[in-house]
């Protein structure tokens, strides 16, 4: 997936290893409210951390099993967007995030869009999943804005803040993509 400029003029790109500060920074800044949905937030305490995320996500985009976006606003990461894949079963799972100083303007939506159209229309995936926490509407709103459909709750599925908590596991599969309203 290429670097492209969404319609707010943020750039959705990889990460680089020079990102890794201010990847730190836009975290640590959003960490409080973070913890209350990304099970990876506890662990991810010093700009080290990321500099191993970063290395990890490249070595797994050079094998084709994961694909790791910063969404940058300038040189300030506002968020990220990612997936992992399971290249048997042609299937994904995307993941995201925002600093809550750019949400509700479209960002997460236009950026999950865009990895869903590398993963169809590029990639080959047959289905794609969002797993987000029962309470986490702005998340669940994401997938519904897409018509994933949601299959079910796993119990306990996410630890967050030390907290074991109900995940919906929600999916869209290709035919549905193909067949969506242009414009979605």
């Amino acid at each position: 997936m290429r670097t492209v400029t969404l319609s707010s003029g943020m750039v959705l790109r990889p990460y680089r290893l020079e990102d890794a500060p201010a990847l730190f920074a836009a975290v640590d800044t959003d960490r409080e409210r973070l913890l209350r949905w990304m099970p990876w937030v506890p662990h991810s305490t010093t700009v080290e951390t990321f500099v191993e995320f970063i290395t990890a996500a490249r070595r797994q985009e050079d094998d084709g099993v994961a694909f790791h976006r910063g969404l940058f606003d300038g040189t300030t990461v506002a968020g990220s967007c990612g997936a992992t894949v399971d290249l048997v079963n042609r299937a994904a799972e995307i993941g995201y995030w925002l600093g809550g100083a750019y949400e509700g303007r479209g960002v997460i939506t236009e950026a999950v869009g865009l990895m869903l159209g590398f993963l169809f229309d590029d990639y080959a995936v047959h289905r794609v999943v969002i797993r987000a926490a029962v309470e986490n509407v702005r998340s669940r709103a994401v997938a519904q804005r897409y018509r994933f459909t949601e299959e079910g709750i796993l119990r306990e599925a996410l630890i967050l803040d030390e907290v074991p908590t109900d995940a919906v596991i929600s999916s869209l599969l290709e035919d549905e993509w193909r067949s969506r309203p242009r414009g979605q």
